[in-house]
């Protein structure tokens, strides 16, 4: 099969291959938005770099395959170095996932250029792939992702997601490029999608944020899923599905998973825990129309490519932006037998964030990227953040809008906390320095001996 290439990335092409081929060597990303072809995208970069050795890297083996399938059909068959293929080659073009590589392996083939899909899963200063990358002094690497997050806890708001160039010493260091929501909805690349939010507010009082405010705890996420009768709700809707129509439906755990399995007639399941060889019949099964309904837990977020895909039912509440713009990205599409998708969303995940064509990352000049909803800024801000941050203001600013609690004579915050973690320090002393701690306190019921400090915490954080 032969793929032509759209304009936009013809253009993504190009400004991929001004970044690996720029003398001075640069380290940039690629945003491009799901369902826009990022496979196509490396496979144009890998057929015209050919003045150096290339690596590409993707997190596993069925993004690998599916990156592969792509570039073979231009008739380019790159070496393929991964474990789970059983394959261990090398040559001028590498494609390979990151367990399988060490640093002797890379030093050996002579790598030039670097190129990694999915490049938030790798690229923390920390990780495994950077640190070789910087051992072996390679500065031209290419970063592909429709999600140029992390997760930084360093801060006194507990985890806050932030651009990738905008955390402490970045490895990359700007985003070349983006492909837009707004461009795949403009040009017909995206499927007409349909939302249907049946969450029950309710449901919120059952959600609780871990310590650190990354997201909500799992215990939490299967009582919510539990106590709404989440599973009953699913099957009568599964139920009432044409015969022709498949789904595909995200649940918080593997027990939610199993439950879910044995009332819906005909559904198949995979999990991070099943083995890899049932985990491919079924997803193959599920690709094939042999199976229409498919639960995971968290294993089809990422990379999984179902054109076809008509429904999908969100059960799993999340306050990850990165995880519902990869989750919504599975049913985004198009294909030729569907006119329309569906996001059904029990799990309250779309009154957080809104719709997937609301996504879009921005240059602000004198702050910076950020990710935003609509004119809402997304990233940089804590979970919970009463303040809206709009573009204007950033501009105007060049700064987050968040609250801050001001202090009085009748509540000082000098109160110190009688037990604990942080046993007597102020409450004042640590608003300014560990705030996710009085947060995490407040939103998991504390109680003290002493009512002044449960006062604060409850105008603080009410």
């Amino acid at each position: 099969m032969y793929f032509e290439f759209r304009d936009y990335q013809k253009e993504a092409i190009q400004k991929g291959l001004g970044v690996l081929r720029d003398p001075k060597g640069r380290r940039e990303i690629l945003n491009a938005v799901t369902a826009s072809g990022k496979s196509l995208v490396i496979s144009g970069i890998a057929k015209d770099l050919t003045d150096g050795n290339l690596l590409v890297l993707q997190p596993d083996k069925n993004i690998l395959e599916q990156n592969l399938s792509k570039i073979e059909s231009f008739g380019v068959y790159p070496s393929v170095y991964s474990a789970s293929m059983k394959r261990k080659e090398l040559g001028s073009l590498i494609y390979a996932t990151p367990k399988s590589i060490s640093y002797e392996i890379l030093k050996e083939a002579g790598i030039k250029y670097v190129i990694i899909d999915e490049v938030d899963h790798a690229s923390k200063n920390d990780s495994h792939i950077i640190t070789m990358l910087k051992k072996l002094g390679i500065k031209s690497v290419l970063g592909m992702t429709a999600t140029p997050l992390h997760i930084d806890s360093s801060g006194q708001d507990g985890s806050v997601a932030r651009i990738m160039t905008q955390i402490k010493k970045p490895f990359f260091t700007d985003i070349c490029y983006v492909v837009s929501a707004e461009k795949m909805i403009k040009n017909g690349y995206w499927s007409p999608i349909k939302y249907y939010n049946v969450y029950k507010e309710e449901g919120e009082k059952y959600l609780t944020f871990t310590t650190n405010q990354a997201d909500y705890t799992e215990e939490s996420k299967e009582l919510f899923y539990d106590e709404m009768g989440l599973a009953e709700e699913v099957k009568n809707f599964l139920s009432r599905l044409p015969e022709n129509e498949n789904a595909l439906v995200f649940v918080p755990s593997i027990s939610n998973l199993e439950d879910l399995q044995k009332i819906v007639k005909g559904s198949v399941g995979v999990h991070s825990k099943m083995k890899d060889d049932l985990r491919d019949e079924y997803t193959n099964g599920f690709l094939s129309g042999k199976y229409r309904i498919m639960i995971s837990v968290a294993s089809l977020d990422v990379g999984f490519d179902f054109r076809a895909l008509r429904n999908l039912v969100d059960c799993s509440p999340t306050n990850s932006v990165r995880k519902i713009i990869q989750r919504y990205g599975r049913v985004l599409r198009t294909h030729p037998d569907k006119d329309f998708g569906r996001i059904i969303c029990f799990s309250g995940n779309y009154k957080r964030f809104g719709k997937a064509s609301d996504f879009n990352y921005e240059y602000i000049e004198g702050y910076g990227w950020g990710l935003f909803s609509g004119d809402k800024l997304i990233t940089d801000v804590p979970a919970g953040e009463k303040q809206i941050t709009t573009k204007d203001y950033l501009r105007k600013y060049k700064r987050p809008l968040i609250s801050q609690f001001q202090f009085t004579e009748e509540h000082s915050g000098l109160d110190k906390l009688p037990s604990g973690r942080f046993k007597d320090k102020s409450l004042k002393f640590l608003y300014f320095r560990n705030r996710w701690y009085l947060k995490y306190l407040y939103e998991s019921g504390y109680t003290s001996p002493n009512k002044k400090i449960e006062e604060t915490l409850k105008l603080m954080f009410g």
